[in-house]
């Protein structure tokens, strides 16, 4: 059985690296968590509002990318949420 690497920062929106902007769906192909999570980590304060919006797309940039990844990390620990954010928001 074949696995794939995940998509790359670099794959989703070339020639941009740390500068990119991403919407929620590329986002959530970057990092593996569901829009619903990225809403609810919105919501309770671990994840920042995006950097940039229109009437129809949200923009998130790569601190949004980072803390993602930082907590799904965390998460696959077993590391309580509240603990996890306090680290991250820091």
């Amino acid at each position: 059985m074949e696995t794939t690497a995940p998509p790359t920062i670099e794959s989703i929106v070339p020639n941009k690296g740390r500068t990119a902007t991403f919407t929620v769906a590329q986002l959530m192909r970057l990092t593996g968590v569901s829009r619903w999570t990225i809403q609810y980590y919105r919501r309770r304060g671990i994840l920042p509002p995006p950097v940039g919006s229109s009437r129809k797309y949200a923009r998130y940039d790569y601190r949004h990318y980072h803390i993602l990844t930082e907590v799904a990390k965390r998460r696959a620990h077993a590391t309580d949420l509240r603990q996890i954010a306090e680290d991250v928001c820091q």
